[in-house]
């Protein structure tokens, strides 16, 4: 039972990640601070607010196939916790990449 809590809690707190990163996406202006390049300068700051939405489906996708594939209720909860960590701090990583490109570019504008 308490696998199964696991997983419960863990594809919620992924589905709110993801809907948080969808909703700061959205809340990016659409001007010239959604064109500016995310910190590190590799991609725009909203294709990294994307692309941690990208890793979000994935981490979903991730649980069923665990679910389906790995039979010990047990390792299944082990490997999914492993998982959504390492997902969760890409997530993250991503969303403060996207968010700090703008917010510097914006400082120097001032």
């Amino acid at each position: 039972m308490a696998a199964d809590n696991l997983r419960t809690y863990g594809a919620l707190r992924t589905v709110l990640i993801g809907y948080g990163t969808i909703v700061a996406a959205y809340l990016i202006p659409r001007g010239d601070e959604a064109s500016a390049p995310g910190l590190g300068g590799f991609a725009s700051a909203s294709g990294l607010m994307i692309a941690g939405v990208v890793v979000q489906v994935a981490l979903l996708l991730a649980h069923a196939l665990i679910r389906r594939q790995v039979s010990d209720a047990q390792i299944a909860a082990q490997f999914s916790a492993l998982i959504e960590l390492v997902g969760d701090a890409a997530t993250v990583l991503l969303f403060a990449f996207g968010t700090l490109g703008p917010i510097l570019a914006l400082q120097n504008s001032l």
